[in-house]
Parts: structure tokens; C-alpha cells; sequence
């Protein structure tokens, strides 16, 4: 009757607490399955109330007390909600046939470096009564690091630091593929772990001859010179900056410029515009959240926004020259 009880509790617990879809897994090939991780939405199976949409709030805080009755109903003096939470984490890695089990957490908008906040459930950083013997930080490091392939390019990060963009494969994949061309110089000014830098070296036929690599969070900086090495990229073909982009960034030398940057990269145009080679111009890949009501006009508007900058930047280089 004791277990028919907790199944029942189970089935009343809310969708945002426990999730009928599948677990999202990440990492990982056929050949070494176990090195990939298993992410847990940021509010399910969780305690916590922090990150409740507003339009969310009541079913969210009427499962957290649905979950934690159900815990209670669990737990007895020799074991405690951390104990058996620990077994839960080591329970879905097993089923997922991981080793590592990652919480996900939102990623704010707002953050200048949209650094990671996920945090790692399992293996556990601590002694526990279920896993007596602590992770040594070190190791718990590695657990830390995950490897995705696409299109036979690696991208490896450190999952509680760093992001990882799973949406826009084909756009990552059409960029290195047929955008960039041979001998191209490329400026990259959001280039996180590697997202569109990486194409650019290793797909298609287009050998682009260089690429400015730019990012001011340090994690995703570390993460892509590991990503060079690790894809066996020759490291005179790219230079890679920790910093602000529009400080970093050449001027008038590079071909083609990617702005992956959501939801909008409008900050980076004009040091975008200024980077490119003179006379001739370039490329610029501008990425946007638009609604798709207003995408034409944002687009007019977005022409007519950079024709403003080249004519500010045609009357600034006018000024040089008369100064000289």
C-alpha cells in the first residue's frame, strides 16, 4: 500500500516537476556512450523556487509541496531528502547510460557574457551517506567537460560555464559550407565556443585563410582554444581574443564578419562595418530575434541603419585624410 501511495503522488506531481518528455542527452557516440550527459530541466525534481515564469508560479509552487510530501513519504531517520535525491541523479544516469547529470538553468538575457549557470547533480562533490567518498575537485572539473559533434566538427565546453546552441545547426553548418570563401579573411565577433569560427576552418571547400576570433567570456575563450587543438586546427590560421569585440576588433582588413549574437547584435554594426576592407566591403551575417510579422521591416530598417554607419564611417576616414 506504502508504494501504491508514492505511485499515486507521483502521477498527481505536475508536468514542470516531472516531466513526461523524454531527458535531453548531450555528448557522447556509439562508441563511448558514457562520456555524454543527461540535462534536467531547471525546475523539475527541484526544491528550489527560483527562475517561476509568472504564468507559472501556481502549478510550480503547488508541485514543489506535491514533491516534497512525496519525499517525505521516502525518507525515514536513516535517510535523509539529500540521500535519496543522490540515488535519484545515480538512478538516471544509469538509466540513460551516463555518467554525469546536469541541472539546466536559463541563461539571462541580460548577462553581458551569457555565462552558464547550469550546476552539476551527479557525480556528487560531496560525501554522502550513498556515496561515501567525495569527487575530487579536479575530476569533478572533467565530469564538468562534455564533447558535441556536428557535421564532424567538436565542440567541447564546460557545461556549467559555458553554453552549447543545439537550433541552429544547419545555419552553422551553411555558413562554413557556402558562405565563406577561399582565402577569405573572417572576423568573428561573438564566438563563443566556437560556433561559427569553427565551420569556417573545417567545412566546405573554402579554406578561408584567417580568422579574429572574439569573445569577453573567459570560459568560452578557454573552451575554443580547446576546440582548436582538439579539431586539429593549424593555429597560425586564427588569433583569439578575451575581451570586448569593438574595442578588439581589426579595421578595414577582413572579408566576411559574423554578428551571432541574440537577441540582437545591433551594438557590434558599426565596428562590423569598420572591420571590413576598403574599398570593396563585405559580408556581414547579422543575427536577430524578429517576430516574423515584422521581419521585412526590420529588415528596410536594418539597411538603412547600416547605410547611415558606412556614411559616417566614409566622413570620418574624409576627416583623416584632410587631417593628414
Amino acid at each position: 500500500r506504502a508504494l501504491l501511495r508514492i505511485l499515486i503522488d507521483i502521477q498527481a506531481l505536475p508536468n514542470c516537476i516531472c516531466p513526461t518528455k523524454p531527458l535531453e542527452r548531450l555528448g557522447g557516440s556509439s562508441s563511448s556512450a558514457r562520456s555524454g550527459v543527461v540535462m534536467v530541466p531547471h525546475a523539475a525534481l527541484n526544491l528550489e523556487d527560483t527562475y517561476i515564469p509568472a504564468k507559472t508560479a501556481g502549478d510550480r509552487n503547488r508541485g514543489i509541496e506535491l514533491f516534497r510530501k512525496l519525499l517525505n513519504r521516502i525518507i525515514s531517520d536513516s535517510c535523509t531528502v539529500d540521500v535519496v535525491l543522490s540515488r535519484l541523479w545515480h538512478n538516471i544516469a544509469v538509466l540513460h547510460n551516463v555518467k554525469r547529470v546536469i541541472r539546466r538553468y536559463e541563461i539571462n538575457p541580460e548577462s553581458p557574457i551569457r555565462q552558464s549557470t547550469n550546476i552539476l547533480l551527479y557525480p556528487p562533490a560531496s560525501p554522502s551517506p550513498s556515496s561515501p567518498v567525495s569527487v575530487p575537485s579536479e575530476q569533478q572539473s572533467d565530469d564538468q567537460w562534455i564533447t558535441v559533434t556536428e557535421h564532424g566538427i567538436h565542440y567541447s565546453y564546460n557545461v556549467t560555464q559555458s553554453m552549447f546552441i543545439c537550433g541552429n545547426v544547419t545555419e552553422k553548418a551553411r555558413f562554413g559550407q557556402q558562405c565563406c570563401q577561399p582565402n577569405e579573411v573572417i572576423l568573428d565577433m561573438y564566438a563563443g565556443i566556437g560556433y561559427y569560427t569553427l565551420p569556417a576552418l573545417l567545412l566546405g571547400n573554402a579554406k578561408v585563410k584567417f580568422v579574429y576570433a572574439c569573445d569577453w567570456n573567459e570560459h568560452a575563450i578557454q573552451a575554443l582554444r580547446r576546440n582548436i587543438t582538439l579539431n586539429k586546427i593549424d593555429p597560425a590560421r586564427i588569433l583569439i581574443q578575451c575581451g570586448d569585440s569593438r574595442i578588439l576588433a581589426p579595421i578595414g582588413c577582413v572579408d566576411r564578419v559574423s554578428l551571432g549574437l541574440l537577441p540582437s547584435s545591433e551594438g557590434g554594426w558599426y565596428t562590423a562595418v569598420r572591420a571590413l576592407r576598403r574599398p570593396m566591403g563585405g559580408m556581414l551575417h547579422i543575427h536577430a530575434n524578429v517576430p516574423t510579422v515584422e521581419r521585412d521591416d526590420w529588415a528596410a530598417w536594418m539597411v538603412q541603419s547600416l547605410l547611415i554607419l558606412v556614411k559616417d564611417l566614409e566622413f570620418e576616414d574624409d576627416n583623416k585624410r584632410t587631417a593628414a
